[in-house]
């Protein structure tokens, strides 16, 4: 279990990170809107937890279309680095520009034990937020006054950020850019 976030700067060789950039920037890119990009069912108490997301791995395995080409090389490179055996899920994440800060839902991603990971693929402001709470539980719905903040990460290009899969967390939509686009993943690693 990782005790701390860690993060590494410059994850990426700087050609293959603009490819992936100019690619989930494009209009070519086939995003798909989802009511609340943090939790699994939608929660209504705010329109603003909407985003747009592009699943490549789950459950069912590799997508079967074009974009999970350009993916899978980042999705190897992240799984040698945190040492995992097989991705459970690689999703790239877009949340738009906010008239004010706006947090979103308080989560983990995935129920089984994982390393999670973010790849923030532009320079955007909405900070990730840790709190030093961990949970299994993928339903219960948690406030930020009820838990203790643990550090904020602000969106960097190419920088790759690793935590336990247990580790409560959030993101927050940009107010100063346009969107704030990431890759999130979830790796089995044999303990």
């Amino acid at each position: 279990m990782l005790t701390e976030v860690k993060i590494i700067k410059n994850f990426l060789s700087p050609t293959y990170h603009k490819e992936l950039l100019n690619s989930l920037d494009s209009f070519n890119m086939p995003w798909f809107l989802q009511k609340n990009i943090s939790l699994e069912k939608d929660d209504k108490t705010s329109h603003k937890n909407f985003g747009f997301n592009r699943t490549y791995y789950d459950d069912n395995g590799w997508r079967g279309d074009y974009t999970v080409e350009i993916m899978k090389p980042a999705v190897y490179q992240i799984m040698d680095t945190v040492g995992g055996v097989q991705p459970l899920r690689v999703r790239a994440d877009m949340t738009m520009q906010s008239d004010k800060e706006h947090k979103h839902g308080i989560h983990i991603d995935y129920p089984t034990a994982n390393i999670t990971t973010i790849l923030y693929i532009n320079d955007s402001d909405g900070d990730t937020i840790f709190y030093e709470e961990r949970t299994s539980d993928t339903e219960k719905r948690y406030k930020p006054s009820d838990l203790n903040e643990m550090k904020r990460v602000t969106p960097s290009a190419n920088t790759l950020v690793i935590f336990d899969g247990f580790q409560l967390h959030t993101g927050c939509s940009p107010m100063k850019n346009s969107n704030r686009i990431l890759i999130n993943s979830n790796y089995l690693v044999w303990t």
